[in-house]
């Protein structure tokens, strides 16, 4: 994989365009507001969580982000087995917030966490996902899937200690923490040469000309606003390693970044045109 060619963005626009028309069969879940369609998902994730039932959480998700996500099993179980769930209590602090986007008809991400305690430690759990509503007048919403879960734990003050990345699709776990890292400083605008140079292998870093790596170093450069990364970054697998890919927006245009990840550092990149 060379640090930056220009390809196609094919692969990953038909990922997304599975996500966004997955239709709520089995799933189906109508309810009238926001506040109980969130929460009837924080019961459904207690329930498994507090069951040690993998299948029935995996179930929550959307089917495409299960097939596009490599290591959905490890996080699975991670998650089930991070705490005594069955001792499970949820908050009274639900929060949430919900972005609608246009098409054939309305359809809309949300983004909705709860404070909870389990086995006498206190956490926070997060989760994003999809849900369709027809009624513009009411909430009627139907359950089509999660695409993002994790949980975090709160320190005596009530503040999230150690909050995972929440780029990654799927659920987190400790062996996402180099995905993490490259990630936060491939995007971070506060980034430096040194910086991204410090999460290359040598063989890349070797192998790139000098405009590969100002490509590299201009992305990281950018404002936040300015490379704003869609809602789905996906996790697959390469090479014996992770290919992270999402959609990045430099200036006024759209690119597919893919970063290969392998032993713990960026051993590829591929920026190509949407």
């Amino acid at each position: 994989m060379p640090l930056f060619s220009v390809t196609g963005c094919s692969k990953f626009n038909e990922i997304r365009e599975k996500v966004q028309s997955e239709q709520a069969v089995e799933k189906e879940l109508k309810i009238d507001n926001a506040d109980d369609f969130l929460k009837s998902y924080e019961k459904k994730i207690r329930k498994a969580l507090a069951d040690k039932d993998k299948s029935a959480l995996k179930e929550l998700f959307c089917q495409t982000v299960i097939d596009t996500t490599a290591d959905m099993d490890e996080g699975l179980e991670y998650i089930i087995n991070m705490a005594d769930w069955s001792t499970y209590t949820g908050g009274a602090d639900h929060c949430h917030s919900i972005k609608e986007y246009g098409g054939g008809f309305t359809w809309e991400y949300f983004i909705a966490n709860a404070a909870c305690e389990a086995d006498g430690v206190r956490y926070r759990i997060f989760f994003e996902g999809f849900g369709w509503y027809y009624d513009e007048n009411s909430f009627v919403a139907e359950h089509v899937g999660l695409v993002k879960l994790y949980i975090a734990v709160l320190d005596d003050n009530g503040d999230v200690t150690g909050l995972p990345c929440t780029e990654l699709n799927g659920i987190y776990h400790p062996s996402r923490e180099p995905l993490e890292n490259i990630i936060n400083v491939v995007l971070n605008e506060s980034s430096t040469s040194v910086d991204v140079d410090s999460v290359m292998s040598p063989d890349l870093l070797n192998s790139a000309d000098k405009d590969e790596l100002d490509a590299l170093y201009e992305l990281a450069g950018l404002d936040p606003k300015r490379k704003k990364n869609d809602i789905y970054f996906f996790v697959g697998e390469q090479d014996g390693g992770y290919v992270i890919s999402s959609v990045v927006h430099t200036n006024l245009d759209d690119h597919c970044l893919s970063l290969l990840i392998k032993d713990g550092v960026l051993s590829g990149a591929v920026l190509s045109d949407d």
